[in-house]
């Protein structure tokens, strides 16, 4: 957990400080790219890292020939993901130069990225190293940002510094796992690497259709607000929901390093249940106070994250997002802690196509008639269908204590506010009500496990 927050906080900072380097336009067409990439990334992710955890966890060793496998699999779908896209937005007269060279670099940093093994580390009960393999990462990505910045570099660097930060990350992943674990040989096969991505592809098909849905749900409101409204307007968004989901990345974290612990326990009835409710539990303690402290401190912490005025107009897509993204951790809890452990695929892949097919249409109209406020509520809604989705699925699967989970943090996450409020102190007086706020509920929790 503590190697997540630290990741996803370098990850922010890369967006703080490019968001303060560049203008608001660049920092659209920055976002408007980070957008297609996300689904550039999942085509070449297809689930097929989940699907590498979980079979390493099930087995205890990585076989050469799967390793081999998903990271030449995704290797390839990431150029012809980057191929299409770029060929599609060729023919769209609102995308600039600058976005399209903007997608094609992005697009190619997933080929050095499916060299990233930290899913073999989460399989094999390291996520400490699967953490640390990230933050190497993303800290590579940050000084190389900096250093292209400060020698002038064009707002391209941000994509390059990504393909070279994963390059070496990679390298190191590997290196790490031939000294410490090594790699168990696969079996003899006749058939030729096509043949053996294209039953890699068919095992993980269900995985993978889920989690481009998820990259829908995520990401297609900016692109349709960067289409209907323009650059600067995607760019406000962006600054409005990028905390939240680098939070949602977070607790995603959170739940992948989890999830062999979960996906053992599958089956076991009351094992499972208590695995999930402390899960549960944990995320509720980490996430909820501070959302809450987060909504009623929007437009400080934005002054304070990104020193432009202009951005007090992302204030309210802030707010909502903290919403967004509470809804968000308490869905993916469920489709990946509960669905995807007991090896229903089938039901969570369903479930995300419901909720998509609501999602597309509403944003777009909502884009139209309010603007990125609409694109805001469109995304509450779709994450609050997918929760509605995923629990009715997990019936029969997962007993929980809503009330155990959740009833202290809010109280706590409340009391703040209105403490916050009554002495009418600043953002950064209140941190100490937050910090105190966090100790009471880690000695709670402290309590009630011994």
């Amino acid at each position: 957990m503590a190697g997540g927050l630290l990741s996803q906080g370098v990850k922010f900072l890369v967006v703080i400080y490019v968001a303060r380097s560049f203008s608001p336009v660049q920092f659209g067409w920055l976002s408007f790219a980070i957008a297609v990439n996300a689904f550039l990334f999942i085509m070449a992710h297809f689930g097929l890292p989940v699907y590498g955890s979980r079979a390493v966890a099930r087995v205890g060793v990585i076989h050469s020939d799967m390793l081999l496998n998903i990271c030449l699999t995704r290797a390839l779908l990431s150029l012809v993901g980057t191929g299409v896209a770029l060929a599609i937005l060729w023919f769209v007269p609102m995308v600039s130069r600058e976005e399209l060279l903007l997608v094609a670099i992005f697009g190619l940093s997933n080929a050095p990225v499916a060299g990233l093994i930290d899913w073999v580390f989460q399989g094999l009960h390291r996520q400490d190293i699967s953490a640390i393999l990230n933050i190497v990462w993303q800290l590579l990505w940050l000084g190389f940002i900096v250093l292209g910045v400060r020698g002038g570099a064009s707002i391209l660097v941000v994509p390059a510094a990504l393909c070279g930060s994963a390059l070496l990350t990679a390298l190191l992943g590997y290196l790490w796992l031939t000294r410490s674990y090594g790699i168990a040989p696969g079996s003899v096969e006749d058939s030729n690497q096509w043949q053996r991505s294209s039953r890699l592809l068919t095992a993980g098909t269900a995985l993978g259709t889920g989690t481009l849905l998820i990259t829908v749900l995520v990401w297609t409101d900016a692109i349709i607000i960067r289409l209907l409204r323009g650059d600067e307007a995607v760019g406000l968004y962006a600054a409005g929901n990028r905390a939240a989901l680098a939070l949602a990345m977070l607790a995603s974290y959170f739940v992948q390093g989890a999830f062999p612990l979960l996906s053992s326990a599958a089956g076991s009835g009351n094992r499972f249940n208590a695995c999930f409710q402390q899960c549960y539990e944990d995320l509720a303690l980490a996430f909820v106070p501070v959302s809450f402290w987060s909504i009623f401190y929007s437009r400080e912490i934005i002054e304070i994250l990104f020193k432009r005025p202009e951005y007090q107009a992302a204030a309210v897509v802030f707010q909502i997002f903290q919403l967004v993204f509470l809804v968000t951790v308490f869905a993916n809890l469920y489709g990946t802690g509960v669905l995807v452990a007991n090896h229903r695929d089938t039901d969570y892949r369903r479930s995300l196509m419901m909720a998509t097919t609501v999602f597309v249409p509403l944003c777009a109209s909502l884009v139209y008639l309010v603007g990125i406020l609409g694109a805001a509520f469109a995304a509450l809604t779709a994450q609050a269908l997918c929760a509605y989705f995923f629990v009715r699925k997990s019936r029969g699967l997962v007993r929980v204590d809503h009330r155990r989970a959740l009833l202290v943090p809010v109280a706590i996450g409340l009391l703040m506010v209105a403490i916050s409020g009554a002495f009418h102190l600043t953002v950064l007086w209140s941190i100490p009500a937050l910090l105190l706020g966090y100790g009471a509920l880690t000695a709670m929790r402290l309590q009630w496990t011994s």
